[in-house]
């Protein structure tokens, strides 16, 4: 009811198929698990696949993750986009004073330990995060900074749009 005040249809059905350009598979919210990463099959010979973003945090091992998919994107297998938690996590890096907790209760903590980061307090304090963000920093390396921050917000194929 309310999707056809707003956009004037009568069902989400009068949008027509969707209809990349070339054969797409589409992975969400990976969130630091490499075990479920590396259990996905390999895609189809000119299959691209789209990691629509949420691949760090939560989960044990955001490093391996970030790794392999900078890897799988290199070699021209798919695209990561930008997710939420990718964002609060560069927030973090240019302003850990006001936006470090924000991350961590989100699942920034298992991102600091899979890089080695340990903080010991969740509830941090200014220049304890100040310390953290620095090690963090050191630890991520500015090539995989600069690939985070690279990260589009959205993708198209088609009449496709991911994001």
């Amino acid at each position: 009811m309310v999707f056809s005040k707003l956009f004037g249809r009568s069902k989400a059905a009068d949008f027509p198929p969707p209809h990349p350009d070339s054969p797409v598979e589409i992975v969400g919210d990976v969130h630091g698990c490499a075990d479920l990463l590396d259990a996905l099959p390999a895609p189809e010979p000119g299959c691209l696949r789209i990691f629509v973003g949420d691949i760090v945090d939560r989960g044990p091992d955001s490093r391996a993750v970030i790794d392999r998919l900078r890897d799988f994107e290199a070699a021209g297998l798919g695209r990561c986009l930008m997710g939420n938690h990718e964002a609060m996590m560069l927030d973090f890096l240019d302003g850990p004073e006001t936006s470090g907790l924000h991350w961590i209760r989100n699942g920034g903590l298992e991102t600091l330990l899979s890089y080695g980061v340990a903080l010991e307090d969740p509830r941090a304090e200014p220049p304890v995060l100040r310390t953290a963000c620095e090690a963090f920093r050191a630890a991520l390396g500015a090539e995989t900074e600069a690939w985070l921050r690279a990260r589009p917000l959205l993708w198209r194929s088609g009449n496709l749009v991911v994001t």
